[in-house]
């Protein structure tokens, strides 16, 4: 409210003696579940709150194999964009790994609908270029990086009941033949494509 009001600096006061008011974990901890739980988050909470209590809070359960943390942590993953530090603190782990770890211990609906979600994700940003190619982030995809992916797809059938099964053959294909395309780059001694 002080910041819709230009009021930028009391916000900010106002968010620091807020965070300094907690003394102790217990405290710490119940704060953060009914904050996160009575809310959706996808969007970026004030990164004061996220890095000096929430982020630690997550860290603690993360480090303890805790599944709401790690479930947590994967919805807000938005948050450690810009905060590397943080992120190398939970051991370079994506949104995909923390929602496998998390239903692995808890198959409910709801995680299986954020990996399945996750993984489409990639998958859709992996053939944006298609039929130019497949990409795998800022790298230079690999066929290495094209049999993950062939992974991930069976990972995705494996818990998806049919519903993506159109999607997942034609990417499949795709993947199957960018494999082709980057073989016959090797066989003709151009390893640079």
């Amino acid at each position: 409210m002080l910041i819709d009001a230009g009021r930028k600096a009391e916000a900010k006061i106002a968010i620091n003696d807020f965070i300094a008011s907690f003394s102790a974990s217990d405290d710490r901890r119940q704060w953060v579940r009914k904050f996160l739980e009575g809310r959706y988050y996808d969007y970026k909470i004030r990164h004061e709150l996220y890095e000096q209590i929430i982020f630690p809070v997550l860290l603690e359960g993360f480090n303890q194999d805790d599944s709401w943390s790690k479930l947590w942590l994967a919805k807000t993953m938005l948050n450690l964009a810009d905060c590397r530090d943080l992120v190398s603190q939970i051991e370079g782990y994506t949104i995909a790994e923390l929602l496998l770890d998390v239903y692995a211990v808890d198959p409910s609906e709801e995680v299986r609908q954020l990996l399945i979600t996750e993984y489409i994700r990639g998958f859709d940003y992996s053939q944006h270029e298609w039929p130019a190619g497949i990409l795998n982030g800022p790298n230079v995809t690999t066929i290495a990086d094209c049999e993950e992916m062939l992974r991930d797809v069976a990972i995705v059938r494996s818990i998806d009941r049919g519903e993506h099964e159109a999607y997942l053959q034609q990417y499949k294909a795709r993947v199957k033949k960018y494999i082709v395309r980057l073989r016959n780059r090797i066989l003709e001694g151009d390893e640079n494509d």
